[in-house]
Order: C-alpha cells, then sequence, then structure tokens
C-alpha cells in the first residue's frame, strides 16, 4: 500500500509534465489529482497506526530464551521427523504461544513430508505474530 502511495505521489508531483502535456491538464484537474493523493496518503497512514498500536509489546529476552530451552536444547537433540521433535516445540509454544519463530520450526516437518496445507496453518500462525519476518 505504502509503495502504491508513493509511487501515485511521484507520478502526482514530479511526472505528470513527462507522462501528459501541459495543455491537457487544467489547473482544476492539477489540484483535484494532488488532493486526491493527499487524501490516500491521510488514508493510508490512519490504517498503519491502528495495526502497530494492537500488536501486543513483546519482550524478545523473554522469548529467545523459551526458544534456547525448547528447540535449540531439546528439539534439535531428534531429526525433524521424529515426534520428540514436535513435543518439545509444543513445549516451548505452550510457554508462549506468540513466538513467531518455533510457529515457523513446527510447519517444517510438514512442508518437507509435502503436506503444505497442514505446514500452511502453522506458518499462518507465524505471521500472525511476526509479519516482517515471516
Amino acid at each position: 500500500m505504502n509503495n502504491l502511495l508513493y509511487m501515485g505521489g511521484i507520478f502526482c508531483l514530479l511526472g505528470r509534465r513527462r507522462f501528459l502535456k501541459t495543455s491537457e491538464i487544467s489547473k482544476t484537474s492539477e489540484v483535484y489529482v494532488l488532493l486526491s493523493y493527499i487524501a490516500m496518503l491521510f488514508l493510508g497512514s490512519c490504517g498503519t497506526t491502528t495495526e502497530k498500536s494492537e500488536r501486543p509489546s513483546v519482550d524478545k529476552e523473554k522469548q529467545q530464551a523459551i526458544i534456547d530451552k525448547w528447540l535449540v536444547d531439546s528439539a534439535r537433540s531428534y531429526s525433524y521427523v521424529d515426534h520428540e521433535w514436535q513435543y518439545y516445540i509444543d513445549k516451548g509454544l505452550a510457554e508462549d504461544s506468540t513466538i513467531a519463530y518455533l510457529w515457523q520450526q513446527k510447519a517444517m516437518p510438514w512442508f518437507k513430508a509435502g503436506k503444505y496445507e497442514v505446514g500452511m496453518a502453522y506458518i499462518d500462525k507465524a505471521v500472525k505474530y511476526d509479519r516482517q519476518s515471516w
């Protein structure tokens, strides 16, 4: 959305003379285009601030400790196809279900087995908790 707004702004403010002849644009339409762009920026910024304010604060150190305890020290002692892999990841998720990395690691055995629908349910949870990483 932001890239679209940025591209629209470049077109409105700088590129209008390159793409359209000056005689084709009246002063009224120039003002209308600029006001439309400003309205799009305003509406776009309203949506992003609401989304950021709804996210809970995350204690990264606590989450990293859980990852180290249940994934690095426990689950990685086994192959990802073993039941113990899922068991230890489930233990970590029981402590903090908002750790996107654990949801992603829970999905990997399903993707490797070709069961993409099952794996995508876990990837969707990873995206829910950390959009930028997943």
